[in-house]
């Protein structure tokens, strides 16, 4: 009875040391892996809070590398942003349109600066990170604008820049007539009456929006009809001094007026009184036909080339380069597009869904960036538009037609590069990233301090306190000789001994 007794004593002990050796052997390794548990299991009741913490770390990670990437691309996309501002800035500033001195091409110095800063706006446009090219919305792996000789010059097969507008310059001026191009404006007499007219229903030329008649002895009538139609008729002698004044729409949008004043001896601008009215209507119809052909050598031809600019380059939100539906172009009535004979220039995603569509980051559990861009956007286009119809005309030295032609284009070219202020400027564009670069920033830092909770979270369940574990390693180690050593006795012992 006492030896069965002393056997369970020995197993109870044994299997004591066993589990003490187990604990001692766990703190070990918790001592050098600094961790409790080899596995979620031996978390016990914090299992659940750790794998659940675990993934929201995991989230946060994700989207702190997306944040990351996409605030490269940013910071890349607004460094573009300032040269791009800087180039539409010093080339304003080279648009004098009273700096009419030529170089030997046939161009002033500030039209060569467009020039040179049009090739650099064509290489900043077709800025990549990684191959990923920024300005093609979608198409992140196609070079989103066509090499730049080949938009002004075309390739053999389809029409470039150039191409289309001397097209519309053909279109715009119409046919040639004794007094020069008229603009798309026929003018006649008849008697006392002189009319003059759009020669048909079309976007080209001049057309004429109103006239102001300070004449005596003289009755307007119009524009009025489709094509407008305006007849000035003479009853009798108009005062000297006295003006009357043609207004018109031009291509581009803009608008000019002609003015003839009433007396002079032929110089430009005034009409002579003649021995009847018929007379004077005959002088009449001259000098306004010399003066539309004026205003078309000079104002009609810039604002021409600006409007082929916008036929070529305003591609926004799907569309294709118009070009002139001709030959023959100057009695052209209409528009078309034909990708297969005209340079497409912007060759990137090009739909009419929102241009910033095009690339979307999701940054936080409920926060989604759209920061696509495309090239053919109107405040990029606008530069395009003012560097490539300023830096490629040419002109031709003490020719005042030429140096009026120049101080229109000028005048035009710094409208599209100087800084403007409308929703679809280059200082709106730049504001508006601004504002999703704020966002994506403030969304890092949020993730930078989440992750650092988190991780202090995680560390605080899966983390042993190393001086804690030591301290029972010291404890368990003096437990176990004890316990080692009270085993030792009692397997010495005998029944000898116990008696």
């Amino acid at each position: 009875m006492t030896i069965s007794s002393f056997n369970g004593y020995h197993s109870v002990m044994s299997l004591r040391i066993h589990n003490m050796r187990a604990q001692f052997t766990d703190l070990q390794r918790q001592l050098g892996t600094g961790q409790k548990a080899e596995t979620f299991g031996g978390l016990g009741v914090q299992a659940g809070l750790d794998v659940a913490l675990r993934q929201q770390l995991a989230d946060v990670n994700a989207w702190q590398s997306t944040t990351e990437h996409t605030g490269l691309r940013l910071e890349l996309l607004n460094q573009t942003f300032e040269q791009i501002s800087a180039i539409a800035t010093d080339a304003a500033e080279g648009t004098d349109p009273n700096a009419f001195d030529l170089l030997s091409d046939g161009q002033t110095a500030g039209q060569n600066i467009a020039m040179t800063s049009l090739a650099e706006l064509f290489g900043l446009m077709n800025t990549d990170i990684g191959g990923r090219y920024l300005m093609s919305g979608k198409a992140v792996n196609t070079k989103p604008v066509e090499a730049l000789g080949v938009v002004l010059n075309g390739d053999g097969t389809r029409a470039g820049f150039l191409q289309v507008r001397d097209e519309r310059l053909e279109a715009d001026l119409g046919p040639a007539v004794a007094a020069g191009n008229l603009g798309r404006i026929d003018v006649s007499s008849v008697g006392t009456t002189v009319t003059f007219a759009e020669d048909g229903v079309h976007p080209f030329g001049f057309k004429v929006t109103g006239v102001n008649s300070g004449l005596s002895n003289a009755t307007v009538t119009g524009p009025a009809g489709s094509p407008a139609t305006t007849d000035v008729t003479f009853t009798g002698d108009p005062v000297t001094g006295e003006v009357i004044r043609v207004y018109l729409d031009l291509p581009d949008g803009t608008t000019t007026d002609i003015a003839l004043t009433v007396g002079g001896s032929g110089e430009p601008g005034t009409f002579a009184i003649g021995n009847t009215p018929a007379d004077t209507a005959a002088n009449f119809e001259a000098a306004l036909a010399d003066a539309l052909a004026a205003e078309a050598a000079t104002t009609l031809r810039s604002a021409s080339g600006m409007a082929a600019a916008d036929d070529f380059f305003g591609t926004t939100g799907g569309g294709e380069p118009q070009r002139v539906d001709g030959p023959p172009f100057d009695t052209a009535t209409a528009m078309v597009s034909d990708s297969a004979t005209t340079v497409v220039w912007y060759r990137g995603d090009n739909t009419a869904e929102d241009p910033r569509l095009g690339a979307t980051a999701r940054i936080d559990d409920s926060v989604t960036i759209s920061y696509g861009l495309r090239a053919n956007e109107e405040a990029l286009v606008n530069i395009v538009k003012g560097l490539a119809v300023y830096g490629t005309e040419t002109f031709t030295a003490n020719d005042e037609t030429d140096r009026a032609r120049y101080s229109e284009l000028a005048d035009r070219s710094w409208y599209e590069l100087a800084e403007q202020s409308g929703s679809n400027s280059l200082r709106a564009l730049v504001s508006e990233f601004g504002t999703i670069s704020y966002s994506v920033g403030t969304a890092e830092q949020r993730h930078v301090a989440a992750a650092g909770t988190l991780i202090e979270a995680v560390e605080g369940i899966e983390s042993s306190n190393l001086e804690e574990v030591a301290t029972k390693l010291l404890q368990l180690e003096t437990l176990l000789e004890a316990n080692y050593t009270t085993m030792s006795k009692l397997a010495e012992m005998s029944l000898t001994n116990y008696i």
